[in-house]
């Protein structure tokens, strides 16, 4: 119980200190993007557009790399996946499959004569309503 707990507490500070960090580099990104944006238009004489967009472009560009979310397997979606089977619930469900016994009247059925024989005499392949072999003529 007490190394379920630590593991849920270290799970809570692992997600704080995700975003404490992502928001650190966002923090970082935007200042950097400033001073780019106006290197551009002071050194190059850039039009206020044109620096504008690029840096917006390599705002939302970078951005995709700091807020990446992990990615879903496609599993996921569907309601039957979603939860995890563990080992022992696959167990109890292969178990429960064991036990299962035939039902009593299933077993009870009446033997009839085989559709399809063979000739004892030359070993043809002959239908029941046959009573003698075309190729031996030999009587059933």
């Amino acid at each position: 119980m007490l190394k379920i707990e630590q593991s849920e507490e270290n799970r809570g500070n692992n997600k704080n200190i995700g975003l404490f960090s992502k928001l650190i580099f966002l923090v970082i990104l935007i200042i950097l993007l400033f001073y780019v944006f106006f290197y551009l238009l002071e050194t190059h004489k850039m039009p206020f557009f044109i620096a504008f967009l690029i840096v917006l472009f390599l705002f939302l560009f970078l951005l995709g790399f700091i807020l990446k979310n992990r990615k879903k397997s496609i599993l996921s979606i569907f309601p039957q996946f979603r939860t995890k089977i563990t080992r022992e619930d696959q167990r109890k469900k292969y178990i429960n499959q064991l036990e299962r016994r035939p039902r009593p009247d299933i077993l009870q059925f009446k033997y009839q004569k085989p559709l399809i024989t063979k000739c004892p005499n030359c070993k043809m392949i002959l239908t029941n309503f046959m009573k003698k072999c075309p190729k031996c003529n030999y009587e059933l």
